[in-house]
């Protein structure tokens, strides 16, 4: 059913120059926040991006804002990025955590059936069941702006395809808790949402498979290299000047806050 939705590719490529537009890839994830009604639910092996991060933070504080549910790795293979990716995405995570007042923001790592840590490496995002996101861009600055990916979005126009993007939905989350897809839908509806519905099922029978993941304070390298972006390049010519990062992604992230320009005069009503 899948194959007849709408379908959209989004294709990041590195940011040669300084002045390069913010690119698809980001605008089809900040697009896909922005206008979810009750659910962003977020499968990435890196969440790291600020300007993602800050986005999903506005909707969490939002009074009626959508709830977002995350799924990902406990913790990175390698040593340097346990330091540095790592260190970012708990960042990532500890900042969503402070700003859900509402208890919408559910963050998960995925375990084997026996408890062990899965690494995580899917890059999906699913708003409502109206957009399905697929492709290969993690949320972090590199896959943003540094490396070239390929992402698909699938827009559903009718019933049948938002039946299809839930269908899907329940499918991925039922694999990652071992139970049959109509469940996990049931208890989407019965529970109100993804993230209690997760806990209401997860763990009857055995370990968690997705096990809650909670504040986990940084301190001394671990916060430099979080507060810095350190190892997560946002292109080529800042790789090795991590010094000017911060400032280029504020400047990015007021650019996609801030209020639309006036028009023209000869266009204004």
């Amino acid at each position: 059913m899948l194959r007849r939705l709408p379908v959209a590719i989004a294709r990041t490529q590195p940011h040669w120059r300084r002045d390069a537009e913010i690119n698809e890839c980001l605008l089809l994830h900040l697009e896909m926040i922005r206008t979810a009604q009750w659910l962003i639910y977020i499968e990435n092996q890196y969440l790291t991006s600020p300007i993602v991060v800050e986005a999903l933070a506005e909707r969490l504080a939002e009074p009626d804002g959508p709830e977002v549910v995350t799924v990902g790795p406990a913790r990175s293979p390698s040593y340097f990025d346990q330091i540095t990716m790592d260190s970012a995405r708990t960042a990532a995570r500890n900042r969503l955590r402070e700003v859900d007042v509402h208890g919408r923001f559910y963050a998960f790592s995925a375990r084997t059936p026996k408890g062990a840590p899965i690494i995580v490496r899917s890059k999906v995002a699913v708003a409502d069941d109206r957009v399905l996101r697929l492709g290969s861009a993690n949320l972090s600055n590199r896959s943003m702006g540094l490396d070239t990916e390929c992402d698909i979005g699938f827009e559903a126009r009718d019933e049948d395809q938002r039946l299809a993007i839930a269908a899907f939905l329940g499918r991925l989350i039922g694999h990652f808790l071992g139970v049959p897809t109509e469940d996990l839908l049931e208890a989407f509806i019965e529970h109100g949402g993804l993230g209690p519905a997760i806990e209401a099922l997860d763990g009857r029978t055995g370990p968690r498979r997705l096990e809650p993941v909670g504040v986990m304070p940084l301190k001394g390298l671990k916060k430099f290299v979080a507060d810095w972006s350190l190892g997560d390049a946002i292109a080529p010519d800042d790789a090795w000047r991590p010094w000017g990062r911060r400032k280029r992604l504020k400047h990015d992230l007021h650019r996609l806050t801030a209020p639309p320009p006036e028009p023209p005069e000869h266009l204004q009503l």
